[in-house]
């Protein structure tokens, strides 16, 4: 699960700073013709929240994870879980959302959507498996 969320987090990074870099979208496959079915005139916000959303939370997550990291007002959501993880499954699903809005926008356009609905999905599918729920929960000591 700690390899999925650093991938997760190196193409939040990479797409988030493309966006910056490139507001156009066009250098990731964004035409022209799209933006104008966008109420925005670029896509600098979107990559903003691209970088932090899929970027860097992911990769915070990870070393929650990694070192599991106890914020006990967060573990009171998670009912005896790792926060981390509850958080991991929620950022799964808000990756899922993101993609399926994107392609009700504009229709399925760029590679990025397939892979990030696959990416989506097989976290998802990582994340709630029954192996990895047993070792999410906290132990009583």
């Amino acid at each position: 699960m700690l390899l999925t969320q650093l991938v997760l987090a190196f193409g939040g990074i990479q797409g988030g700073i493309r966006l910056l870099i490139d507001p156009t979208g066009f250098e990731m496959g964004i035409h022209p013709e799209l933006r104008n079915s966008f109420p925005v005139d670029d896509f600098f916000l979107a990559g903003v929240f691209v970088l932090i959303t899929f970027g860097l939370t992911p990769l915070f997550l990870a070393g929650c994870l990694w070192g599991r990291v106890r914020i006990p007002i967060a573990e009171a959501a998670f009912n005896g879980y790792n926060w981390a993880w509850g958080a991991s499954v929620g950022l799964s699903i808000l990756l899922l959302a993101w993609t399926l809005v994107l392609v009700s926008l504009i229709g399925y356009r760029t590679y990025y959507q397939l892979i990030d609905g696959l990416m989506a999905l097989l976290l998802l599918n990582l994340q709630l498996h029954p192996k990895v729920r047993k070792l999410m929960i906290y132990s009583k000591s």
